[in-house]
């Protein structure tokens, strides 16, 4: 799903796009796979995590426009 709306080869970090991802890795390090990620080790924290980082795309969306 998420290959077919970037271009090129499919990679993330090569890609070009408006689409931003960030990967959220539970447990593991993504970072090789995404040039946004972040590690956390227990699931109960992803909830904090997705509120701070979805606070900080819509901050610096603001301050573009």
């Amino acid at each position: 799903m998420a290959k077919d709306i970037l271009s090129g080869d499919g990679n993330p970090k090569k890609d070009k796009t408006e689409i931003e991802i960030l990967a959220i890795g539970i447990g593991h390090d993504v970072s090789r796979y995404y040039n946004r990620a972040i590690k956390i080790t227990d699931v109960n924290e992803l909830g904090d995590v997705m509120i701070s980082q979805l606070s900080s795309l819509f901050d610096n969306k603001k301050k573009l426009h």
